[in-house]
């Protein structure tokens, strides 16, 4: 394997998405354990500027680029140059209505091939993990389609594999927690049930899933029949319950509000045939008008009344895989995070007031 038999650190590893929610945990944890990974080098690759939202150390082992992994192949090729393992979490995470088919093309499958080509890895074995695979799984089945490919050397093969992980909680989220507590501002806290009395959905905290990565990466290693080609499912601890007693929970342990949940509530197949209607309607309006809803409303529904549980056991025999992160933890964590993140952004509108006035 790369550098199994030189002394000091020799690894190269890239994060595509650094910026991003997960990338933010996974250039932590890479960094809290450079030494037993035997790490010299952490590459961030992103659209948008690497800023250090999660409070990881500040260290010249982190370089950050900023590039479209799915634009010209040129800038990538010294980005690639001399890498050992690619985490890949850029993805485009969005559902709204409807959907923007190119940009999720363009993001979450055409910049899958561009990593998987076997002309930008240049000898040794080389491992690429892919994340947010249940939102791309077009994506997922390239990645996993192209393990043993043979590298540039002709030589040495690619390892991949693919992570799943349930819907995502945690520091630096902007997509779950964060959107919700924005939309709840506006309602009163009142949280609606539009998917009749609910259903139970599996949650994980992105701590546990960036470790998730980390031993993939280790497993990818000493093992080409452990879990290369495959996918794996990642999950915690955190208790299965209904999405809104998990944000009731996180804006009781912030401390700055409370959630209750409405006393009414909406049987799931009317209001699913109401958002099919609405739905229906902006979609045939959208040539004309371009609005396209923020949120799939059918998507929602579907979730919400859904009881959708997985199952890690390929990850705890194949990858030695244990949650980093208990329940306790992984709440207080997270919900300080939260609440640091409303007072922000309470701040930033105070301020913005002030200078409109």
């Amino acid at each position: 394997m790369s550098g199994g038999n030189r002394s000091g650190p020799t690894e190269v590893v890239l994060v595509t998405g650094g910026s991003g929610f997960l990338g933010q945990h996974l250039i932590k944890q890479l960094l809290e354990r450079k030494q037993e990974l035997g790490i010299k080098e952490i590459r961030s690759l992103d659209i948008v500027p690497y800023r250090n939202n999660i409070g990881h150390e500040e260290t010249t082992l982190l370089r950050t680029f900023v590039a479209d992994i799915a634009g010209d192949r040129e800038p990538l090729d010294p980005i690639f140059a001399g890498v050992d393992g690619v985490f890949h979490c850029a993805a485009s995470v969005k559902i709204e209505y409807p959907p923007n088919y190119d940009e999720l093309e363009r993001v979450n499958v055409k910049d899958t091939p561009t990593l998987d080509s076997s002309t930008l890895w240049e000898q040794d074995n080389k491992f690429l993990i892919q994340g947010y695979a249940s939102s791309k799984l077009r994506a997922e089945n390239i990645v996993l389609n192209s393990n043993g490919a043979p590298l540039q050397n002709q030589q040495e093969y690619l390892a991949t594999s693919a992570i799943r992980a349930p819907l995502t909680y945690g520091e630096c989220d902007s997509h779950f927690i964060t959107e919700v507590f924005e939309y709840l501002s506006t309602r009163g806290w009142v949280f609606p049930r539009i998917a009749g009395v609910g259903g139970k959905q599996q949650l994980v905290y992105a701590g546990n899933v960036a470790w998730g990565h980390i031993c993939a990466y280790k497993a990818l290693k000493v093992s080409d029949r452990a879990v290369n080609g495959l996918p794996v499912f990642v999950t915690d601890d955190t208790g299965i319950n209904d999405v809104s007693r998990f944000v009731q929970k996180m804006a009781v342990l912030g401390e700055r509000f409370r959630v209750r949940t409405s006393w009414w509530y909406v049987p799931h197949f009317l209001f699913f045939f109401l958002a099919f209607l609405l739905e229906a309607v902006v979609r045939v309006a959208y040539p004309y008008t371009k609005y396209r809803l923020r949120y799939s409303l059918r998507a929602l529904a579907s979730y919400t009344s859904s009881m959708l549980m997985y199952n890690r056991l390929r990850a705890s025999i194949h990858m030695d895989y244990m949650p980093l992160y208990d329940p306790d933890e992984s709440a207080e964590r997270s919900a300080k995070w939260y609440a640091r993140w409303w007072d922000e952004r309470q701040q930033a509108k105070k301020l913005k007031k002030s200078k409109s006035s």
